[in-house]
C-alpha cells in the first residue's frame, strides 16, 4: 500500500493532467477524495497543504467561496500542526481571494499576517509574494508611491532568493504602475 504522501503526489499529477486536458472537474474530484480521506484520519500535517492547493485551484475556477473555505481550512490545520510555511502561503492566497472581491482591509490583514510568518521563518519567497501582492492591492487603491515601495521590496526579496520567474512579475508590475502614471519611458525600462 502506498503512503499518503505518495498517493497525494500521484493524485495531484493525475489531477494536473486532467485539468490541462479540460477536465478540471474530474481532477478536483480526485483531490477532494483524497482530502476527505486525510481529514477523516486526522492527517492534518498533509491535508493543510492540500487544502491550500485546492483553494488556489478553486480561485482559478472563480469559485471564491469554495476557495475561501479550503484556504481557511488550510490555515486551521497548519496551525494545529505548527506548519508555519503552509499557514503563511495559505494566508497570502486568502489575501488574494479577498483582493479579488475588493475586500481590501481583509486582504491587507492576511498579507500582514503572512509577512509576519515570512519574517519569522526568514522565507524570502513568501515575503516577496506578499510584498508583490500588497503592492498590487495598493495600486488598485491608487496609492502609487506605496505600491512602488512594496513592488521594489518584492524585487529585493526575489533577487535575494534567486527567484527569477517572480522577479519578472515584479518588473512587469512596476512597468504597469509607471504606465498608470504616464511615465512611459520608465514603463518601457521595466518591461
Amino acid at each position: 500500500r502506498l503512503s499518503f504522501q505518495k498517493r497525494i503526489e500521484l493524485t495531484e499529477t493525475k489531477a494536473t493532467y486532467l485539468r490541462s486536458n479540460g477536465k478540471t472537474g474530474e481532477g478536483v474530484k480526485l483531490l477532494l477524495g483524497i482530502l476527505k480521506e486525510l481529514e477523516a484520519k486526522k492527517r492534518y500535517d498533509l491535508s493543510a497543504g492540500l487544502n491550500k492547493r485546492v483553494g488556489i485551484i478553486f480561485m482559478k475556477m472563480d469559485d471564491l467561496a469554495t476557495a475561501e473555505y479550503h484556504l481557511k481550512a488550510s490555515i486551521r490545520q497548519a496551525k494545529m500542526t505548527n506548519d508555519k510555511e503552509t499557514e503563511g502561503y495559505a494566508r497570502m492566497s486568502l489575501g488574494n481571494r479577498f483582493k479579488t472581491d475588493s475586500l481590501y482591509a481583509k486582504a491587507e490583514e492576511q498579507y500582514k499576517l503572512s509577512v509576519a510568518i515570512g519574517e519569522e521563518l526568514g522565507n524570502k519567497r513568501l515575503l516577496a509574494g506578499n510584498y508583490n501582492n500588497y503592492g498590487s492591492l495598493l495600486r488598485l487603491q491608487k496609492k502609487n508611491s506605496e505600491s512602488r515601495k512594496y513592488y521594489l521590496k518584492a524585487v529585493e526579496m526575489n533577487k535575494a532568493s534567486g527567484n527569477d520567474k517572480w522577479l519578472s512579475y515584479n518588473y512587469n508590475n512596476l512597468g504597469n504602475l509607471a504606465d498608470d502614471e504616464k511615465k512611459y519611458q520608465e514603463a518601457i525600462n521595466y518591461f
